[in-house]
């Protein structure tokens, strides 16, 4: 190989080096703050569930705003996201938070709630879970109004960013009262 080549290759096999770990380094420092919020207003179809220890959940009655966050032991965004959810849970008490283990296993999701926090409920999901939900990715959050998924938060939000979702659905709600 030719001098000329063998310094060029060096040069692309570095730079090659450089976005790789530029790209891991952001991700493990979660410098990723790309949280997309999208609007919907999918009815959800009827689910059964479990807790990660096997019992029967009994979902909120479909009346007001019950929030749904998306998550998996093995998830790095998730470390981020998880805790901000139950933060957010704690400050509005009246509005029921509640986990969807993704494609968990039970004893891995005991170990991340001990160390990152548990929701009032976790359940796990299934393929018909996923389907009612239309979850393909996590972290992902789920503001379900009567029954009706109306915001979707792609990413790891923070509290505050919850709070303003939060903010817009009880507008919506306050408004569809006045008319």
């Amino acid at each position: 190989m030719k001098p000329k080549y063998a310094f060029v290759l060096a040069g692309v096999i570095a730079l090659a080096l450089f976005i790789i770990f530029t790209g891991y380094t952001s991700i493990l420092s979660n410098n990723s703050s790309g949280t997309s919020i999208v609007r919907t207003n999918t009815k959800l179809k009827a689910f059964t569930a479990t807790t990660p220890l096997g019992d029967p959940y009994v979902a909120p009655k479909n009346e007001g705003v019950v929030v749904y966050e998306a998550f998996a032991s093995w998830c790095l965004p998730c470390r981020q996201s998880v805790p901000e959810a139950i933060s957010f849970a704690k400050n509005h008490p009246d509005v029921p938070v509640i986990g969807i283990a993704y494609r968990d296993v039970s004893f891995e999701i005991a170990k991340f709630e001990k160390k990152y926090g548990s929701f009032e409920s976790t359940i796990k999901s299934t393929g018909q879970i996923e389907k009612s939900f239309g979850l393909k990715s996590i972290p992902q959050t789920l503001f379900v109004v009567n029954g009706t998924i109306r915001y979707r938060l792609y990413g790891s939000p923070s509290e505050e960013d919850l709070d303003n979702v939060l903010s817009l659905v009880e507008g919506e709600l306050a408004g569809s009262k006045d008319r």
